[in-house]
């Protein structure tokens, strides 16, 4: 079997933060043990193991001092509720395991666990950075993140995503690239995405691709940075009543303390052309389960029966009280706080064994 090792580097970026933070519960395991600030630099590995029985042979060929530490780890967490009983492919402890044996080594263990049980790894991996899915016309257009990259698959069958043909729309280094989405707008394909404007996560900003051509998987222009007012991510579009609306996560200020959704309007797909307005700030008990940064993010829009919901994410991404809840347009104006109304409680959150449900995307089944 060959092993793509692009594919098993830089694509658990997202779960850098929420790594940091768990790592930060177990005083006890990570004394001594130095958390790098940029993970992107000694290249996070994808340890794509989803079955108990794989898991045993890993941490049989990684040796009894290293499984000690990992289950150590894992004995804490379960305590604290915060890691599926799978181990989601033990995507928590990909930086424990780089801060602890060589990457190199890491890598080479990998490979070899993959070749041993390639049974388990067939198809094309589709796991990316929030990924997205956009239909039109009965075709799927799946989108995803590859750290300093983006990705687009094309499918005619949604279920059968990992046979479609993939083809890279921008790279550029150190982008570090977050929550890439497609929209399809007065015939033209548009892509937003989050990426580091400079040194620095503080430096991130949404920006926007135009297509070439009226093939989404074609040639893509960047357009530039979108005026969001400062740091911003999981960008969106939002059309009401035949205008165009932006919609993403940010800050209030210059720092990281808290995220708030916000809305501006758009004079076209590529341009921001009014101020941002705050429209959910995590206030409520349910939404700060975690401790500072309280989170709001991964805004998205839903339509049903002529009303209009954002549904998002809620507490922090690395905790078992990640959920989503929803604001609902029950005023005239989008641009008006007052006439979104909160949910009184989460609409999905952990549950039966399941902790920490995701953000959402929605898309049509044709």
């Amino acid at each position: 079997m060959e092993i793509d090792i692009e594919m098993l580097q830089n694509t658990v970026m997202s779960q850098v933060n929420s790594t940091k933070s768990i790592l930060s519960d177990c005083s006890g395991l990570i004394k001594g043990i130095n958390i790098p600030e940029d993970f992107s630099k000694s290249g996070t590995i994808k340890a794509a193991v989803g079955k108990i029985s794989i898991i045993e042979e890993l941490l049989s060929l990684l040796g009894t001092s290293v499984s000690k530490s990992i289950a150590d780890f894992i004995t804490a967490q379960n305590r604290n509720g915060k890691i599926i009983d799978s181990l989601s492919g033990l995507i928590s402890i990909n930086s424990l395991l780089f801060n602890i044996i060589d990457p190199d080594r890491l890598l080479t263990i990998l490979k070899q666990l993959m070749e041993t049980n390639s049974d388990q790894f067939t198809g094309r991996d589709l796991y990316g950075c929030d990924p997205y899915v956009y239909e039109k016309d009965g075709e799927y257009f799946y989108i995803k993140s590859t750290g300093n990259g983006i990705e687009i698959f094309k499918s005619k069958d949604m279920y059968n995503l990992e046979a479609s043909e993939g083809k890279e729309i921008f790279s550029k280094d150190g982008s570090n690239i977050w929550a890439p989405e497609l929209h399809y707008v007065d015939g033209h394909w548009y892509v937003y995405a989050a990426m580091l404007s400079g040194e620095g996560d503080d430096s991130r900003r949404m920006y926007v691709l135009e297509s070439n051509s009226s093939d989404p998987t074609g040639d893509y222009t960047m357009v530039g940075e979108l005026d969001t007012g400062g740091w911003a991510i999981d960008g969106t579009l939002m059309e009401q009543n035949d205008k165009l609306y932006y919609v993403w996560s940010g800050w209030p200020g210059d720092t990281n303390g808290k995220q708030n959704l916000y809305i501006a309007p758009m004079d076209s797909p590529k341009s921001i052309s009014g101020e941002r307005v705050c429209i959910s700030s995590p206030t409520e008990d349910w939404e700060t389960k975690d401790t500072d940064p309280y989170v709001n993010e991964g805004p998205q829009i839903l339509k049903h029966n002529g009303e209009t919901y954002i549904v998002y994410s809620a507490n922090g991404s690395w905790g078992s009280d990640y959920c989503l809840g929803t604001i609902k347009l029950t005023g005239s104006d989008p641009l008006d706080s007052s006439s979104w109304t909160k949910s009184s409680g989460p609409v999905f959150s952990s549950a039966n064994g399941v902790y920490g449900p995701r953000t959402c995307i929605f898309y049509k089944i044709s």
